[in-house]
């Protein structure tokens, strides 16, 4: 982990703020904590009154167990490397009064103290004892940060005019490594406007302590790379300023602001035809039910122009008595509104498109065809399976065998990716702006389904959108 320490000091503390700037103060309003607890990630400050105008900057996570605290820090200060991972322990009482103390690091011993109010500290104080600090003594401040976990997007200036748009999901890991102190990142990303990154995978190297990331991500293809973004974020985990980009083998480098986007509930979807929500999962079409047709939307249009990142689970269960099995699922994006839906007369055979209008529709079809499509019919013209864009050979997927799919939907550049399972099927340019008529680069996206003279059960489990300051997921 002290490699991985070195990385992230070598980047944040070159970056022109400084290692452990940009702290925005505490979270939360002042008072007593009755919980006396020092549990967390935190950003402190210290401030020497001996030698009047030092500073320095202590990321740490901490842990609490009764009146014991534990924990490993990371100083940034004349007297201390950043790289070096420093242990801590102490105790806090009830009344949340606390002293810390570090273990002998070059033979000076660091001592804080003060009063936890949950998400900062007040009266926080600290002494050094031996070694290079020998003597000196200050005042100490600072505050902890949620999890930076959620989707994030916005743009990077890469210099000369150019610009890569970033969506990121991201999680933080619940506990700091117990050796090291950093608390690691996963998830995945995907580049727009970048013309060799398009979409990866965070890697194991991702690091976040105090207020501080380092977020690399490992990007498939001939040529693997790794994109690496670093910096800081505030303390309600709202807003990443990467201070360094990197592009990898795309080249590049600059800086730019990711914010957290708003996810949607169920009240952000609507639901027509025979679409229903059934516990925390999307209910689209019912075994034995002929001729029913579902559509789900999000309420409002997202950016599908530039480029989108979509992924889902879904399930398709045969009929369980005998009927003819019908007909899939579509993701679909279309300029109609949240009231579209399917001509239920015909819907089974064309999976809930119908008449529905305009669009372009990625269909996962089980009706005699077993294949993947994607459709469009232009502008004008309501998107039907007729007009395959592209299409996988008839019988090469199964997906109404009951089991949980996953699907990933990808455009970038003019380029249209369908992954199913983990494996691309199809991949295809075309110009969503020249088959769609689209308001500002943005149009609505759902699913549809439907049954005709056989049936089936179909099932969303799970949804995430990403697109330049567009974010859905669902469950909440």
């Amino acid at each position: 982990m002290k490699v991985l320490a070195f990385v992230l000091v070598v980047v944040l503390c070159w970056a022109p703020s400084g290692c452990g700037g940009g702290g925005n103060g505490s979270t939360g309003s002042p008072g007593v904590n009755n919980t006396a607890s020092l549990s967390g990630n935190w950003q402190l400050t210290s401030n020497s009154t001996v030698a009047l105008g030092a500073t320095g900057n202590i990321s740490a996570s901490l842990a609490t167990s009764g009146t014991t605290v534990t924990g490993i820090a990371h100083i940034s200060s004349p007297c201390y490397a950043y790289i070096t991972d420093v242990p801590l322990s102490g105790q806090i009482k009830g009344d949340g009064t606390f002293t810390v103390s570090s273990g002998s690091v070059n033979s000076q011993i660091l001592t804080i103290t003060g009063t936890s109010l949950g998400s900062s500290i007040s009266n926080g104080a600290y002494s050094i004892v031996g070694g290079c600090g020998a003597g000196d003594k200050g005042t100490v401040s600072g505050y902890t940060l949620a999890a930076l976990t959620g989707t994030y997007s916005g743009t990077i200036s890469t210099g000369s005019g150019s610009s890569v748009s970033v969506v990121a999901h991201l999680t933080q890991s619940t506990t700091a490594n117990s050796s090291s102190g950093f608390y690691t990142a996963t998830g995945s990303a995907t580049f727009i406007g970048s013309y060799c990154s398009t979409e990866g995978t965070v890697a194991s190297s991702s690091l976040v302590l105090g207020n501080e990331f380092l977020i690399d991500v490992t990007t498939p293809g001939p040529s693997p790379s790794t994109v690496t973004m670093a910096g800081i974020f505030d303390a309600a985990a709202k807003a990443m300023t990467v201070q360094v980009y990197y592009g990898g083998v795309c080249g590049g480098s600059g800086t730019g602001t990711l914010t957290a986007q708003t996810v949607s509930s169920t009240s952000s979807l609507a639901f027509n035809g025979s679409a229903n929500l059934v516990g925390n999962v999307i209910s689209l079409t019912q075994d034995n039910m002929f001729n029913q047709d579902a559509a789900v939307w999000y309420n409002n249009t997202v950016d599908v122009s530039d480029g989108f990142h979509t992924t889902f689970q879904f399930q398709i269960h045969s009929p369980r008595f005998g009927s003819l099995a019908s007909n899939g699922l579509a993701f679909v994006v279309q300029n109609t509104g949240t009231h579209a839906i399917g001509d239920a007369a015909y819907g089974g055979v064309e999976v809930g498109l119908h008449n529905l209008g305009p669009g372009i529709a990625v269909v996962f079809s089980t009706y005699n065809i077993n294949s993947v499509e994607i459709a469009s019919c232009g502008p004008t013209k309501s998107v039907d399976i007729g007009c395959p864009v592209a299409q996988t050979p008839s019988g090469s997927v199964v997906v109404n065998d009951g089991a949980i799919h996953s699907a990933t939907i990808d455009y970038a550049l003019g380029q249209l990716q369908v992954t199913l399972d983990g494996v691309l099927v199809l991949s295809t340019p075309i110009d969503i702006a020249s088959q769609l008529t689209l308001t500002n680069g943005k149009a609505f996206v759902g699913f549809t389904a439907a049954t005709g003279g056989g049936t089936e059960e179909t099932d969303l489990m799970l949804w995430s959108y990403s697109s330049s300051g567009s974010a859905i997921l669902f469950p909440q």
